[in-house]
């Protein structure tokens, strides 16, 4: 009976500790009781590589006490790329994707405690959570950034010639919303500028949420690859703005919508379409890795 009370009550601990995590929160009971269920505690010395790059996994690690680092080797040298603390997880793409690890994960002084699930168990329970396909450490795209930035050099302040460069924010007026999410939102904007109406797609980034999720790396490269890209297959972006809520990124209005809403709405594509689309993939896909530059998530929404 004494040992049935101290499972039941080690289950309930997990459980409350599991709907503090932002991935789990909106999970039922009764899944996180299972969770729980099948979780190990295992506990790293400061120093210990938990994960190593370039080596495969068969878990998934929740941080319950302490913190580790993120590195991963560019060019050869082993870089600091941030820190995950408690509620925080990590090795769920190399159990999605077959991947090899992205990267080194090492505890931090004075070492840290985390609850690990095996492949299994990972798949069965949690692995088809969007938010774990969606989800990245702000390594690969602090590696694209710091790649991007070397080749680019010195030349990069000339590549971002704006063309709208003193345009303010307060020129803009809102038309339109042409979406929302849980970033913020996008607007359709109109200005009169040199002489003419100019219309533009005003994408508004929260910047709670982009702490919250920490995503301060990801909207960098954002603004930075988009701000340097010219192609007509790649929606511009002409400059940037800011202010106490939001971060700003002034777009090119590519109005025809998505290619996923007109596929739902056509049902089916003709032949001569779907290549159409597909060519301008490609050349966008062209334009970008003769940059250095690589996708890693594409699909008809975006």
């Amino acid at each position: 009976m004494i040992m049935m009370k101290t499972g039941m009550q080690r289950i309930k601990e997990n459980v409350n500790f599991l709907k503090s995590v932002p991935l789990l929160k909106n999970l039922s009971d009764d899944v996180l009781a299972k969770i729980s269920d099948v979780l190990e505690v295992e506990f790293y010395t400061a120093g210990t590589y938990i994960i190593r790059q370039g080596t495969s996994g068969d878990s998934f690690f929740i941080i319950c006490q302490g913190s580790v680092k993120v590195t991963q080797k560019i060019n050869d040298e082993e870089k600091e790329i941030r820190v995950l603390g408690r509620g925080d997880y990590f090795g769920e793409q190399a159990l999605i994707n077959e991947d090899k690890r992205t990267a080194n994960i090492i505890a931090l002084n004075p070492g840290v405690e985390c609850l690990t699930l095996d492949r299994d168990s990972f798949t069965h329970l949690i692995g088809d959570l969007c938010e774990l396909k969606e989800k990245n450490y702000g390594d690969e795209n602090r590696v694209l950034s710091i790649k991007y930035s070397e080749k680019v050099n010195d030349s990069l302040d000339q590549n971002l010639q704006q063309e709208f460069s003193d345009l303010k924010l307060s020129d803009l007026e809102v038309v339109a919303t042409l979406g929302i999410g849980g970033f913020g939102r996008v607007e359709l904007v109109k200005t009169f500028y040199k002489n003419k109406t100019e219309t533009f797609a005003l994408k508004c980034l929260k910047k709670k949420h982009i702490i919250d999720t920490r995503q301060e790396e990801h909207v960098f490269s954002e603004r930075t690859i988009m701000l340097t890209c010219k192609s007509p297959f790649i929606c511009r972006c002409y400059r940037t703005f800011r202010d106490k809520k939001y971060v700003y990124l002034l777009l090119e209005s590519c109005i025809g919508g998505e290619v996923w809403t007109i596929l739902r709405d056509k049902g089916k594509f003709q032949e001569n379409m779907a290549q159409f689309i597909i060519g301008c993939v490609l050349e966008a896909f062209e334009y970008l890795h003769s940059r250095g530059i690589f996708i890693v998530i594409l699909s008809l929404k975006t």
